[in-house]
């Protein structure tokens, strides 16, 4: 079975506190793992390296080229009650990079003189592939709402799950990683890390 996430000898420190050291693990394709810990013992932090939130002090982690990911931390920046799918489906922050870059690239496009600018054919070619990158990371937000929306099908209306802003005791984080072969970027690649 083909590996799609491997860590090798990972260290964390979060200013003089050691989070993590010589954290190493590797993820099978079909695999089923849930992480399971005390606090403090660095379950948050192994996500937000996951997530590219943060970067190991040291250590390496491998990602399969095709790999899509979502994450949800632990104290989530949303209203209370918000539908788990809604929070699913927004634009992933790949996407809102994507769409930043093409307003920019439009707004360039827009001014009079822009077409006279020695770098105007390689502007739009990047906006060309900018275009192609936004669908792709659409359609792998698509795919997870599709999902989503299929997992909720017969449940009766309003009994969708809801996220809850909890701030006591019983906070969770989860990230959800797919295998996506058909994908055109590789994981490593992410933006917002």
């Amino acid at each position: 079975m083909p590996s799609i996430l491997a860590a090798r000898d990972l260290r964390k420190s979060w200013g003089g506190t050691l989070v993590l050291e010589h954290a190493d693990f590797l993820l099978q394709a079909g695999e089923k793992v849930a992480l399971v810990g005390p606090n403090g013992a660095g379950k948050s932090t192994l996500f937000q390296l996951l997530a590219g939130e943060a970067r190991p002090d040291l250590g390496d982690l491998v990602f399969k080229p095709g790999l899509h990911f979502g994450y949800l931390p632990q104290v989530p920046n949303i209203p209370p009650d918000t539908v788990v799918r809604d929070v699913l489906s927004a634009p992933s922050i790949e996407v809102q990079r994507i769409e930043t870059d093409l307003a920019s690239l439009e707004a360039w496009m827009a001014k009079p003189d822009a077409w006279d600018a020695p770098d105007a054919s390689a502007r739009m070619a990047r906006y060309e592939s900018l275009h192609v990158e936004l669908c792709v990371a659409r359609a792998a937000v698509s795919s997870g709402a599709a999902a989503s929306e299929a997992e909720r099908a017969g449940r009766p209306p309003g009994k969708e799950p809801v996220l809850r802003s909890d701030a006591g005791s019983g906070r969770h984080a989860a990230i959800f990683i797919e295998n996506r072969e058909e994908s055109a970027r590789p994981f490593a690649n992410r933006s917002g890390a």
